[in-house]
């Protein structure tokens, strides 16, 4: 009994493993995806203001309260672009 039980839960062990190593290769194949030209790439420069920003944005959308994402929402709703991809 204890042995079946070792080897079950090793089964489930492969299998976990498996779709680890899948996803995470599959992201890493994604990054060869990205554009490498260096024609059609772009580079920014990220200050630690950009970082204190992206953080409050990250926190009003994320956030518990409603009324402060919903506001967001409206208020940028008219910069979202291509909203049919």
């Amino acid at each position: 009994m204890k042995m079946q039980y070792v080897c079950l839960r090793f089964q489930e062990f492969r299998t976990h493993l498996s779709l680890f190593f899948y996803r995470n290769f599959r992201a890493f194949l994604l990054l060869f995806q990205l554009p490498n030209d260096p024609e059609k790439r772009t580079l920014r420069r990220i200050t630690l203001d950009d970082a204190v920003k992206a953080d409050e944005t990250f926190t009003v959308l994320m956030g518990e309260k409603v009324e402060p994402r919903k506001e967001f929402i409206e208020k940028n709703a008219k910069y979202a672009v291509n909203l049919d991809y």
